[in-house]
């Protein structure tokens, strides 16, 4: 059945696209052993590069962060080699919705939370983390900025890591970034973040 759906769904990305699905054969392959699955994997990352473009959506569900984060994830665990440059256009596409393009909300899969994970996937990147750290901080800003008026439900919804700072609600405490909070394991934001993103000058 999910061979049948990875070649039929219309959706590139991560959560319920070909990326996702990728993800899945590449690690069924490794358990059967049976390299077809791989290749079957191949092929949808080829389908799914065909399909994105200039204007695709940036949100970390369908659109470009889940691809991203997708991407670098199997690069990390060495499913895919390929080279880095595979991120360039991604990075345009996130560079611009962060720093110029509307953003709907704070959930992970289709506001500034889910643009986070894409940011924090390419500090791994020498080459790119500066400007990583950049978009990091604008999410931290925008976060900070808003905090007042973000409803409590989508707090809770949205920021499901460590979290950094508490915040005082009538009837509810609980925690939230002080800048972004920590989408993957033990980044402590705010205190580690505006630390080891501190520019060179």
């Amino acid at each position: 059945m999910l061979l049948l759906n990875g070649a039929l769904t219309e959706y590139p990305g991560l959560a319920h696209g070909k990326i996702g699905i990728a993800v899945f054969f590449f690690h069924y392959a490794q358990y059967t052993g049976n390299e077809l699955f791989a290749d079957y994997a191949l092929d949808l990352i080829g389908e799914m590069q065909n399909q994105i473009h200039a204007n695709s959506s940036a949100d970390y569900e369908k659109g470009i962060a889940g691809i991203g984060v997708g991407i670098d994830y199997l690069i990390r665990n060495k499913h895919l080699i390929t080279e880095d440059d595979i991120f360039e256009d991604f990075d345009q596409r996130m560079v611009r919705a962060v720093m110029y393009d509307p953003w709907q909300d704070f959930s992970l899969y289709d506001g500034l939370t889910g643009y986070g994970r894409y940011w924090i996937s390419r500090l791994h990147y020498q080459g790119q983390s500066m400007q990583a750290k950049e978009c990091l901080l604008r999410i931290v800003g925008l976060i900070e900025e808003n905090l007042p008026d973000i409803p409590v439900e989508e707090l809770k919804n949205s920021f499901d890591c460590k979290v950094i700072s508490v915040v005082h609600f009538p009837d509810q405490e609980f925690g939230i970034v002080n800048g972004i909070v920590n989408l993957k394991k033990g980044f402590d934001y705010v205190s580690s973040l505006k630390k080891s993103f501190t520019f060179a000058s």
